[in-house]
């Protein structure tokens, strides 16, 4: 149930009682964060030149795209290497851990700090971020998945003491500490408590997460509160020559963090029923540029995945929480992206697997051509061999990359040339 809002103001009336949320003053909203991946085949020269830098010890830096990055470990991130420039707000990872460097695979994640995010448009951030990442591949790479945190900054609300029992989620993880000494790093992995208002981090990392946190207070111990309070001073209060932000006064996030594979199924999502969806949308929810313009919505499923409620003493009357429907209703992205009903369609089985579809269907095709098969013969074994659906994907999305359309007979064809080619080599099972 909702509550009911004043239409002259922020007064919420429900047989709960009311609440006026007059006082609550929304000093920012936006992208928190990005972290965007690219697939391609990297430049053995820099890569090179990156290792043997890297090789040297700690301190060597490359000079790339115009600035100087500090070359250091890729560590737990998955890839082997990372360029690091700080006063440029990026941070770029290099080549995969779980691919050979010489295979065309995901090799380059770039991660955008909200100072290189904030100057600039969604379709700047999505330009600049693409011509870094050229740099680094022989040819235009592919983007292949994004993660964005979205964040908005108030002062006038807090979050009441029972807000993790009054919080309803499916999420398995719920992380509250008690401690004056940890810092709430901006990568998502603690969550911690200053003096005696609580941050909380809640769900996992590889979905998506909530986390509700004192900024004031988490900036002005990685040095940013500077950054911050200059943005926080560019929105009008009531009184457009004075700011909404008062200083002194608490400032609290709430930051929504949808990890690369939750958009993914998000396109999955919007694909369905859409002819050649899969790769349209693919391509759409795989960039932050295509991305952006579902922000409105990506917002308002997190606050209702995500859900404080307010209830009376028994429990039996349930409302959302004022401040929760103020957040869903008033706090404005971007323009809506038509009625798009935002849900996650789960990967099906072969589906970003290629490299594992492509062995399988090698494998099948050499013990056709020992066994000389026809090619129509071998083409009807290969729709009923339980792989034929992933293969269609993956010939669609190649058509798709080149700017073709997909037909069925580019299949037939390349079963024919295979079969040729391993009868002609030897190479039959």
């Amino acid at each position: 149930m909702e509550n009911k809002q004043d239409p002259n103001g922020r007064l919420f009336l429900s047989e709960l009682g009311q609440c006026n949320l007059e006082g609550v003053r929304v000093l920012h909203q936006g992208l928190d964060t990005v972290k965007q991946l690219y697939t391609g085949t990297l430049q053995a020269d820099l890569l090179e030149t990156i290792e043997s830098l890297y090789l040297e010890g700690f301190g060597e830096c490359i000079e790339l795209a115009g600035h100087p990055w500090a070359i250091g470990s890729g560590g737990a991130s998955g890839y082997q290497f990372r360029l690091q420039n700080s006063d440029l707000g990026l941070i770029c990872f290099v080549k995969s851990r779980y691919a050979d460097k010489a295979d065309s695979a995901s090799h380059v994640k770039i991660e955008a700090s909200p100072h290189w995010l904030y100057p600039r448009s969604h379709d700047q951030i999505a330009k600049e971020l693409n011509a870094l990442a050229r740099h680094f591949f022989i040819s235009h790479p592919a983007t292949s998945g994004v993660a964005v945190h979205m964040c908005i900054d108030v002062q006038g609300w807090e979050p009441p003491r029972d807000f993790q029992d009054r919080l309803v989620t499916r999420a398995r993880r719920i992380v509250s500490h008690d401690s004056q000494k940890l810092l709430y790093w901006d990568l998502g992995e603690v969550a911690s408590t200053y003096n005696r208002g609580q941050s909380y981090l809640v769900g996992s990392a590889a979905s998506v997460q909530l986390a509700v946190y004192r900024k004031d207070v988490q900036a002005k111990a990685i040095d940013k509160l500077d950054f911050w309070q200059d943005v926080w001073k560019r929105t009008p209060g009531e009184d457009f020559d004075k700011p909404a932000y008062q200083e002194g006064k608490p400032v609290w996030r709430l930051e929504l963090r949808f990890h690369h594979s939750v958009l993914a199924e998000f396109g999955r999502g919007v694909a369905q029923g859409m002819e050649y969806g899969f790769t349209l949308q693919g391509n759409v929810w795989s960039g932050v540029l295509g991305v952006s313009q579902h922000l409105q919505g990506l917002w308002k499923y997190g606050l209702n995945s995500f859900r404080l409620e307010t209830r009376n003493e028994s429990g039996f009357i349930r409302y959302l929480d004022p401040m929760w429907q103020l957040l869903i209703e008033s706090v404005e992205f971007s323009a809506p992206r038509g009625d798009v009903m935002y849900k996650r369609v789960k990967k099906t089985p072969g589906l970003g697997n290629e490299k594992n579809l492509m062995l399988a269907v090698g494998n099948l095709l050499s013990i056709y051509a020992r066994n000389r098969f026809t090619p129509a013969r071998a083409f009807k074994c290969l729709q009923d061999s339980g792989v034929y659906e992933d293969l269609e994907r993956y010939f669609e999305n190649r058509a798709y990359s080149r700017l073709a359309r997909y037909k069925e007979s580019d299949i037939f064809e390349f079963v024919c040339k295979s079969l040729q080619l391993r009868t002609l080599y030897g190479k039959a099972a």
